[in-house]
């Protein structure tokens, strides 16, 4: 009886301790929270956000804090337009746009947002109070991390204003806007006309469209030329994107044609892009996917774009059916982004920030960004990165990553603490790895760490994660 008594304390003071050991004396399980209770703590975390409604007191916008719920790994983008279209509280606040609006789609991609509201979401307003609602939408998203330009469609088409194109929203308030582009679209003398311009150009790699945003000059109406000069011009910062086209791609003829509510823009291009420059390029696609992109983002509701090489029609390749026409939505999943992620140096001892180039619709997903860490750094981007994990853990040891508030909780495998503490010394540089790659994605703050859905008191032996981790920005080395 005594010794099953000391066996019954010894084993009360295993579970309780942070020490308790497993066969080969190293810490594996401190104090074990179900499943379900780690679920029940992460449903209800607010965050506060701000939006921006138009008050007819002083015909201007002004800014309302609402706080809100972010889970599902909602982005913070989408949780704030939400919160806007459901109107303003105050009373001096308008509602500018209609109770049936909604979010068709984002596409979020170096600091540019396109928004994709549904068909209609402009029916009933005037041309400047569809103006004034973009930039309710401008405001709400440049005040979130990251945002600096903003494209709205209805459908997938741009408005424009007085028939002109709109272009895109930057640093601007309503009433420069009004005064420097407004104005000007409003008459129809002015042969000399200003307007911010979403280009998008090749990543490096060749296998992505990134955008830039540029103030062009626009001559006599010429926007298709224009534009199309802009992208033979090539990007500004040309280490991280590359022109497609060149100087022989010049455009002969450019019109739009109307039949049946479906405007088509057809372009016929002196020599093909795609012959012009392939260098480096995975598909033709992108060369399509840039003009495409481009033209349809800037230019008045343009639905379908058919391009001729000479006098040859070019046929598209992204659909299985051969088809002339080229539209917006064909070359969505061309559309890349930057992300950050954060690789142990040559020295094992400090982080090294590895930009790498991923589909937009995954960028802001914490488990397609920690698949993209635990893939370990390629030859293309750098060698002074190693990779983070030790052998024996892979992408299948994440087993969910959910943000909830300003948390991300990553719930991975006992195989990964296991070969983690098989491999000590990688204990450190492994956790803010993880920590720091998650809280670059916007609105992150911290990282719990969590096992088979239990917390831990500790990630092997040193590491505290009983509760979030912050990020620790000393150890990134900026000597590269």
């Amino acid at each position: 009886m005594k010794n099953k008594f000391i066996a019954v304390v010894l084993m009360i003071m295993c579970f309780t301790l942070s020490s308790c050991t497993n066969n080969e004396g190293e810490a594996l399980v401190a104090t074990p929270i179900s499943t379900t209770q780690t679920l029940q703590t992460q449903t209800k975390q607010d965050i506060e956000i701000n939006l921006y409604f138009y008050t007819s007191t002083n015909n201007n916008f002004t800014r309302e804090s609402r706080v809100v719920e972010r889970e599902d790994n909602t982005s913070l983008a989408e949780i704030a337009l939400t919160e806007l279209f459901k109107g303003p509280t105050a009373e001096n606040g308008v509602r500018l746009l209609s109770t049936n609006i909604s979010l068709k789609k984002l596409e979020i991609s170096e600091g540019t947002v396109n928004v994709y509201l549904n068909k209609g979401a402009f029916d009933g307003l005037s041309e400047l109070d569809q103006v004034k609602a973009r930039f309710a939408i401008y405001y709400t998203l440049k005040d979130l991390e990251d945002i600096q330009y903003v494209n709205v469609y209805v459908g997938d088409n741009a408005p424009g204003y007085n028939y002109k194109p709109f272009g895109t929203l930057k640093k601007y308030n309503l009433n420069d806007y009004k005064s420097e582009f407004l104005n000007e679209a409003a008459s129809a003398e002015q042969t000399v006309q200003k307007r911010n311009v979403t280009l998008y150009f090749a990543n490096q790699n060749g296998d992505y469209i990134l955008p830039e945003v540029r103030t062009i000059t626009i001559n006599d109406n010429s926007y298709v030329i224009s534009v199309i000069d802009e992208l033979i011009a090539g990007p500004t910062d040309r280490t991280i994107t590359k022109g497609i086209l060149t100087s022989e791609c010049q455009i002969t003829t450019a019109n739009i044609t109307t039949v049946d509510g479906v405007r088509t823009l057809s372009l016929k291009f002196k020599k093909l892009p795609l012959l012009a420059n392939t260098s480096g390029l995975k598909s033709e696609d992108i060369t399509y996917a840039s003009i495409v992109y481009t033209l349809t983002g800037f230019l008045v509701d343009i639905d379908k774009v058919v391009i001729y090489n000479g006098n040859d029609v070019v046929y598209t390749q992204v659909t299985a059916v051969k088809n002339i026409y080229h539209t917006r939505t064909m070359y969505s999943k061309y559309l890349g982004t930057q992300i950050a992620l954060y690789y142990p140096d040559t020295t094992k001892k400090q982080l090294y920030k590895v930009l790498r180039t991923v589909y937009n619709g995954d960028a802001q997903n914490p488990v397609k960004v920690l698949t993209e860490l635990f893939k370990g750094p390629n030859d293309k981007e750098t060698s002074l990165a190693w990779p983070v994990l030790p052998q024996g853990i892979t992408a299948q040891d994440i087993l969910s990553v959910q943000i909830k508030g300003t948390v991300a909780y990553v719930d991975l495998s006992e195989n990964f603490y296991t070969i983690l503490q098989q491999n000590k010394s990688s204990e450190f540089i492994t956790a803010f790895s993880i920590v720091n790659t998650l809280c670059d994605i916007p609105g992150v703050k911290k990282v719990q760490f969590l096992m088979n859905g239990q917390k831990r008191d500790l990630l092997v032996d040193k590491i505290k994660i009983a509760n979030p981790i912050y990020p620790d920005y000393g150890i990134i080395n900026f000597t590269y």
